[in-house]
């Protein structure tokens, strides 16, 4: 006399109500693999955020609260000169990312030197700039037109790689 097969339900009833140690049945297994996710979209989902990571360390505007932080302290202008310009390894839209060193004394008297970013060139070693500074916070300072950070606050996209990844990871 053969038996009926059980259900999906009365098999995992059986197999909890079972003292351990307890082998799981097949049926059992078949069902947990096929209702997961496989693993290549665990590794796919790695690969994607560590890439996504190293894309946001190169990427991210990483001093945009500065910036922030610039803009809510009232900034007063002082006169300034560009001392230095560089190129950096980055560019934004086909425009080449310029590095420029600053100088500019306070109302106090005290000489101060920043670095700031802009995308594509647009002064010379030497120009005249206003500065945007902190009145409390004199170091925290960028010619109007500039940035802080090498990268715009349009590049903080790449944060959506990083958790893409860590979702297709989780499973």
């Amino acid at each position: 006399m053969s038996e009926t097969p059980l259900s999906a339900d009365e098999e995992l009833v059986r197999f909890l109500s079972a003292p351990a140690p307890r082998l799981v049945p097949a049926t059992l297994k078949k069902a947990a693999l096929r209702d997961s996710a496989p693993l290549s979209l665990a590794i796919f989902g790695a690969v994607f955020l560590l890439m996504g990571l190293l894309f946001t360390a190169i990427f991210l505007p990483w001093r945009q609260g500065d910036e922030w932080r610039l803009a809510a302290s009232h900034p007063v202008l002082a006169q300034g000169r560009i001392v230095s310009v560089a190129k950096t390894n980055m560019s934004i839209n086909k425009a080449q990312v310029m590095r420029y060193g600053f100088d500019f004394t306070t109302a106090q008297a005290a000489p101060v030197h920043g670095e700031c970013f802009t995308t594509g060139k647009r002064w010379s070693e030497g120009a005249a700039v206003n500065v945007r500074c902190s009145p409390t916070e004199p170091a925290l300072a960028c010619p109007e037109g500039a940035r802080l950070s090498q990268g715009s606050l349009g590049s903080a996209f790449v944060l959506v790689f990083p958790l893409v990844g860590g979702v297709l990871c989780s499973g």
